[in-house]
């Protein structure tokens, strides 16, 4: 068979089985893992809606490196999740836990031990703006690498 034998064979299959199968309306076709209707989802595809969007944070993450004595970063707290990451000292992919914040729209992680656990044993609930400094750098006692010291403050919104 030929290709354009083998379309017209396809097409042919289809004809058949769309005859012997009546078709859901396409509004009543449920998507997984989502609330909307397949027609909702359509009309949210649609150019000018698309075209009209607004941003509201990104999804992917940025690493906060907090490298020297008084780096200081400030974000919204999402949440801890297990997750891949780079360790930064040995390039190594590990699999842990990180603090995740949003800060201006964009997704921030820090998978540092003294910050997890800090954020676990207050347990800081989903949105609660946390100021978060680096305070001091200590020379593991076994192994290779430094441990971070953080102070993490709870802040208060400030009104416009």
């Amino acid at each position: 068979m030929n290709k354009k034998q083998k379309e017209v064979a396809a097409t042919d299959q289809v004809s058949t089985s769309q005859q012997n199968t009546q078709l859901a309306p396409v509004q009543d076709i449920p998507v997984e893992g989502s609330d909307l209707t397949m027609a909702e989802l359509i009309a949210l595809s649609d150019a000018k809606a698309l075209s009209n969007a607004i941003p509201i944070a990104s999804i992917v993450s940025s690493y906060v490196a907090l490298d020297k004595i008084g780096d200081t970063f400030t974000g919204v707290f999402i949440g801890i999740k297990e997750q891949s990451y780079q360790d930064m000292e040995t390039g190594e992919v590990k699999t842990g836990e990180v603090v995740s914040f949003l800060n201006e729209g964009k997704r921030y992680v820090n998978q540092g031990a003294q910050l997890v656990n800090a954020v676990k044993s207050f347990n800081v609930a989903v949105g609660t703006i946390l100021r978060i400094t680096l305070t001091d750098i200590k020379r593991r006692r076994t192994g290779a690498g430094n441990v971070k010291i953080y102070e993490v403050v709870v802040c208060a919104s400030a009104k416009k």
